[in-house]
């Protein structure tokens, strides 16, 4: 009997989409395999429940069991912890739980006093939540203004990458 090593779960909101996929590394005695095994647009966003369908859905088009599985590695966001809670209930399975490293070490680094990034940051936030100081940006740096996401483990990194390559243009942009 082969066994599911390690169930990947990870969930993307593309536009407007939510997709989620699923990946599995199967462990036999000569062999190991690492597949993708559902991708699936979502008609809302994540949720527990939406989780435990997708993982349900990908593990029977693999003719797999919950049982079959012994690690899952996930992002630490709450719909994933309680949707692992929820299988390990309904199911009777007691499922390693790996959290992804970047969103430890992001989270992680939030907690972190850190305050000059952190006044930097907050004065970001707070002068681009006005639509005109993004139309502004836009139209000075020729690039839109990254969004930020409290769930993506990357937004954080992504918005302060590119504010920093554009520096240069934002005292053209304050003098405006």
């Amino acid at each position: 009997m082969n066994k599911v090593q390690t169930l990947d779960i990870l969930g993307n909101v593309l536009g407007t989409d939510y997709v989620t996929h699923l990946c599995v590394h199967i462990v036999g005695k000569a062999f190991t395999v690492h597949r993708l095994i559902l991708l699936d647009f979502l008609e809302s966003s994540m949720n527990s429940g939406n989780v435990c369908s997708a993982i349900q859905k990908g593990l029977v088009s693999r003719r797999l069991f919950h049982k079959d599985v012994s690690a899952v590695s996930a992002d630490g966001c709450s719909v994933n912890l309680k949707a692992h809670l929820d299988i390990e209930r309904d199911y009777d399975v007691k499922w390693f739980l790996n959290i992804c490293i970047s969103h430890c070490t992001n989270n992680a680094g939030d907690q972190a006093n850190f305050p000059t990034f952190a006044t930097m940051w907050s004065l970001l936030m707070k002068l681009f939540t006005s639509d005109n100081a993004k139309v502004l940006w836009e139209r000075t740096t020729k690039v839109a203004w990254l969004l930020h996401s409290n769930t993506r483990w990357f937004s954080k990194y992504d918005v302060v990458e590119r504010f920093f390559k554009y520096f240069g243009d934002v005292t053209i942009m304050l003098e405006k």
